[in-house]
């Protein structure tokens, strides 16, 4: 999220995740401040180290969440979020990709 906005979102559909046809299906837009996405604020475990990979928690749909503290970590996580992607899609798993500034990640708190 290279924009300084922090209500600046991105989110993704894949099909049969509210995307009607099977295409690139990107949603681009500014949230009015004071109404984040309850994803910013849900809570996440670490489950791995190198990049960190969270398990989000009291959330309506299971999910992972990543974090990017450091400009030399894009690609690292990058490249673990799209092999996630790559393999849902070809499990035909439907799924659905949000990018967010959100509240930092600690093992068992506030994410």
């Amino acid at each position: 999220m290279l924009s300084g906005m922090t209500n600046f979102k991105a989110a993704f559909n894949s099909l049969c995740a509210y995307a009607s046809v099977n295409h690139l299906h990107w949603h681009l837009y500014y949230m009015s401040s004071g109404f984040p996405l309850p994803v910013e604020t849900c809570t996440a475990t670490l489950i791995e180290g190198d990049p960190e990979i969270y398990e989000i928690e009291n959330y309506s749909a299971k999910g992972f969440a990543f974090q990017i503290k450091r400009i030399e970590e894009i690609k690292k996580v990058s490249s673990i979020v799209f092999a996630i992607a790559n393999l849902l899609c070809d499990l035909n798993i439907a799924h659905n990709l949000f990018i967010t500034r959100g509240t930092a990640f600690n093992s068992k708190s506030e994410g």
